[in-house]
């Protein structure tokens, strides 16, 4: 019998909540900045209203409620201190796919590099030319879940059946082989370093956003183990806060602006 999909029925204001969803994601495991708490705070505003309206699953509610009330309640230290020390240098949690394995894979692969540059390249995302972050890089990857998502409601809004069924594809191999199978290792990995609130409310985030979406096109990844790698490259920095992203075949990109508004094309 077939699980029930939290995404059943999907429309585009769905699509477009799940995109911004990502979204958050991304910037809360990028390199700190002054004003990242004051964004996430007011994005995972914007993602409640969303709940409220059917938009993301309910059973997100609490885990988004959660990691809120715990960015709101980092008022003396800044993150960047737990940053640096989960994550860079020698840090107790890998950022990478790589820094993640199983028994089948060996971490730093050559070959799982090659194959998310290539879903990358198929899409037309594209890394800033002044990052340092690989392409298997958690924020990489998540942003790349954001613009398929944003891809997905571009397709609903214009009645584009082929390019949803290609995307949804894409989507489905994607959290197959890559995000589906480290999402719940990584969050794991912060709960056992003793991660900020902050961060450990986000990867419970995480780990539940890929599951939806995995139950929405029917995916069963092979998860890696936690623990089982570290981050090959040391001292690295993320920088994945994109504000448009270009679609490959139209040299369009691609933003996305309140989640009950228009999709806004514009030339790369």
């Amino acid at each position: 019998m077939s699980r029930s999909s939290p995404y059943a029925g999907e429309t585009r204001e769905r699509a477009l909540a799940a995109a911004a969803l990502y979204r958050v994601l991304a910037l809360a495991f990028s390199n700190p900045e002054p004003e990242l708490v004051r964004s996430i705070i007011r994005e995972c505003g914007a993602l409640k209203i969303a709940l409220r309206r059917g938009a993301l699953p309910a059973h997100l509610a609490r885990t988004l409620k959660e990691a809120e009330q715990a960015w709101r309640g980092l008022t003396v230290e800044p993150p960047s201190v737990e940053y640096s020390r989960l994550f860079l240098g020698a840090g107790l949690v890998p950022l990478r796919e790589s820094g993640f394995g199983d028994g089948m894979r060996f971490a730093g692969q050559p070959v799982d590099i090659a194959d998310v540059s290539g879903f990358y390249l198929a899409f037309g995302f594209a890394l800033p030319g002044s990052s340092a972050s690989p392409p298997d890089h958690l924020g990489a990857e998540l942003e790349f879940m954001s613009l398929l998502h944003l891809k997905i409601a571009l397709a609903l809004q214009h009645s584009q059946p082929e390019e949803l069924r290609i995307t949804r594809s894409a989507m489905a191999a994607f959290l197959k082989d890559h995000l589906g199978r480290w999402s719940k290792p990584f969050a794991v990995a912060l709960t056992d370093s003793g991660a900020a609130p902050a961060y450990r409310a986000m990867g419970r985030l995480l780990a539940r956003a890929v599951e939806a979406d995995c139950a929405s096109l029917n995916v069963r990844p092979i998860k890696a183990r936690a623990g089982t790698g570290r981050d090959p490259i040391a001292g690295e920095e993320v920088i994945c806060s994109f504000s448009t992203r270009p679609d490959a075949k139209s040299g369009i990109a691609l933003s996305i602006g309140p989640l009950d508004g228009e999709i806004v094309r514009t030339r790369a």
